[in-house]
């Protein structure tokens, strides 16, 4: 569970979270989590603008995910509308593999594979932020979710944690 949650439209635009509040295992709309005709059962499901922080404590090596906008908006909306910017803060603080930016994902866009450090990090925020048209067909997914436990010895992500 998340120690901190942010969600919330742009001004001027009322946001209902019943109905677009994060969910875990679904997409935001309740849905199956789905990215590029896969179907995935653990992940997490948001509209932006969705900030999601949960504490570390130091324990973690890696952070893994697929990114990308729910298969549900495939079809919706006129042609370029729909786009989340994917942010992963450390300590707030961007993630250097993710960079300033973040990375942005276009509805009908292939998902990425993240892979984030996350060694003696504290806390991890995941941000699904605003795309170039606000808010508008936002349906994030961070499908496959998981954080890889570090080793004692080196501090580095264990496989198969």
């Amino acid at each position: 569970q998340p120690s901190k949650v942010v969600q919330k439209f742009p001004e001027g635009f009322k946001y209902y979270p019943d109905v677009f509040g994060w969910k875990k295992d679904r997409s935001v709309l309740g849905g199956v989590l789905k990215l590029g005709g896969r179907t995935f059962a653990k992940g997490l499901g948001c509209h932006s603008h969705c900030s999601l922080s949960f504490e570390l404590g130091g324990e973690y090596g890696e952070f893994r995910a697929v990114v990308g906008l729910d298969d549900s908006v495939r079809f919706l909306g006129e042609p370029g509308l729909g786009a989340v910017r994917f942010r992963v803060l450390l300590d707030g603080k961007p993630a250097k593999e993710l960079g300033d930016e973040g990375l942005l994902k276009s509805k009908g866009e292939k998902p990425s594979v993240i892979k984030v450090s996350v060694a003696g990090a504290k806390t991890l925020t995941l941000v699904a932020d605003y795309g170039p048209m606000l808010h508008i067909l936002g349906r994030a997914n961070w499908a496959d979710a998981h954080l890889l436990k570090a080793s004692a010895e080196s501090g580095k992500a264990k496989p198969g944690d």
